[in-house]
């Protein structure tokens, strides 16, 4: 497979479009990645290698991310110049899948924010075995006390719950969001003049494709353009007491979301 190369912005498509197959403790930045990056096939292969749920909770629609949709995301964010050498956090984050991809491919700070420490405990074991750095915090999205991190962020990639069990339980993971890619000003290079807006941040989103007018409402509302809205169909393997088929099928729609 070729190098990777930054996907042009700024493009809008909001038609659904077949997929292709496919508490806090502080962590010392991971250096830069040298050398290519990895291959798309063994990206897949390590992500479905990696520990999921021990005893999945239903109230918290703990599923884990199918390792070709995480892999599919994670690697649409490189081809668009958002991974490699950015601050990610994967909001959400289970057991780690997204946020242990996103290092493997080059992320220079990687946060992982959860409200299951049990789960977090996976994570972490992980990303021991993984070889990387991910900076794991316990906080439930939506509490009083709001979701601060020591740096800028760049990339926000999640799967959140999508209200199976609790209507708009994505809601805090959405606002969330708005206050990570909130614009910021930066300086010129070499100091002279105004404080301009720094680059848009990006928002990578796998979501319940029932909720695709909210979120098109959502994004108009906050000024955030949509380079891509693609749907797939995810095996949903029996997890909960009330699933009745022992392997279903669920509509999940991905979103690439960027501040103008």
């Amino acid at each position: 497979m070729a190098e990777p190369r930054p996907h042009k912005r700024g493009v809008n498509s909001s038609s659904p479009v077949p997929a292709e197959p496919v508490g806090p403790s502080e962590a010392a930045p991971r250096p830069p990645i040298q050398g290519p990056p990895l291959k798309r096939a063994e990206l897949t292969r390590r992500l479905s290698s990696l520990r999921g749920f021990p005893r999945p909770e239903a109230r918290l629609e703990q599923v884990a991310t199918p390792a070709e949709e995480a892999s599919a995301l994670l690697w649409e964010a490189l081809l668009r110049g958002d991974l490699r050498d950015r601050c990610v956090v994967d909001l959400g984050c289970g057991t780690g899948t997204l946020a242990i991809g996103a290092a493997w491919l080059g992320a220079s700070r990687v946060f992982g924010v959860e409200v299951d420490p049990q789960a977090l405990s996976v994570a972490r074991e992980n990303a021991r075995v993984a070889g990387v750095e991910v900076t794991w915090i316990e906080a439930e999205l939506g509490s009083p006390t709001p979701l601060q991190l020591p740096a800028q962020v760049d990339t926000v990639v999640m799967n959140p719950p999508f209200g199976a069990q609790r209507r708009h339980a994505d809601r805090p993971f959405l606002e969330a969001v708005e206050v990570l890619l909130r614009p910021t000003l930066e300086v010129p290079k070499g100091g002279a003049g105004s404080p301009v807006p720094a680059p848009g941040g990006a928002l990578y989103l796998l979501a319940n494709s029932a909720s695709q007018a909210f979120i098109e409402r959502w994004s108009m509302a906050r000024h955030l353009t949509i380079e891509e809205h693609r749907r797939s169909s995810w095996p949903l393997p029996r997890t909960f007491s009330h699933h009745r088929e022992s392997r279903g099928q669920v509509e999940v729609d991905r979103w690439i979301l960027r501040r103008r």
